[in-house]
């Protein structure tokens, strides 16, 4: 403070050449007292959440995420807006946010909301992983399909458990060990093989067919073979089987 007073307010500015000090007297005349606003923030309901994880509003059921309802008296606050609500927790967080129906005794459910979120993903990959006969080169392969698929590895778990749980464990090591030798990597993919070798087929592997271009001598090696062609007399066996 001192050396305020004594240097940097009290001596001219090396630029402008005027005194600071002198100057804060001169536009203090100027200067209004600055009061801060309070804007009021609304208070928005509270709604109760019932057993099914669900509230009400306006006539209708809409869903929250699954595990909210934290036995009775849990509560979310509901902020409305033209079409949309939006559910906050006791935090202040947003929960989701649901379109308003214009109808009456709905129930609105996301698909999110279902998924099960408490179980942590390594503990659904460990345990599916175990359902198979070979568990570390299962652990391995959902490793790869986590890798792939970040954003649904839950949804994939869930799909492999249900797929796994249906089948018998020497046609799930075959699919298994089918998928980890072809890079096959995905839940869909896994039934798939799974319901050919259960059916007496092993699935065909197409090869990919690469063609390379010759720059120097400008043509396309094997332009002038000629492409099989399919006899209608097949097509005509095949959808006469629907």
């Amino acid at each position: 403070m001192a050396w305020l007073h004594r240097t940097a307010n009290n001596l001219p500015h090396g630029t402008t050449g005027k005194v600071p000090r002198e100057e804060l007297q001169i536009e203090l005349a100027s200067l209004n007292p600055f009061y801060p606003v309070t804007i009021p923030q609304p208070e928005y309901p509270v709604h109760a959440v019932r057993r099914d994880n669900t509230i009400s509003w306006k006539g209708n059921l809409y869903s929250v995420p699954l595990g909210t309802y934290n036995g009775p008296g849990t509560s979310v606050t509901v902020k409305p807006s033209d079409e949309t609500i939006t559910v906050l927790d006791a935090a202040g967080s947003t929960l989701c946010t649901h379109r308003v129906s214009p109808l009456k005794g709905q129930k609105i459910i996301l698909t999110d909301h279902k998924r099960n979120k408490s179980a942590a993903i390594a503990e659904m990959m460990g345990n599916l992983a175990a359902m198979m006969p070979d568990r570390e080169a299962a652990m391995e392969w959902l490793k790869l399909i986590k890798q792939s698929k970040p954003r649904y590895i839950r949804d994939q778990l869930q799909a492999l458990t249900e797929t796994i749980n249906a089948m018998e464990p020497q046609v799930a090591a075959q699919t298994l060990e089918y998928c980890v030798a072809h890079g096959i990597l995905g839940a869909a993919d896994f039934r798939a093989v799974a319901s050919k070798l259960m059916a007496g087929t092993r699935p065909q592997q197409t090869e990919t067919k690469v063609v390379r271009l010759n720059p120097l001598g400008g043509g396309v090696p094997g332009a002038d073979i000629q492409p099989d062609r399919s006899s209608i007399t097949d097509y005509d066996a095949l959808l006469g089987r629907f």
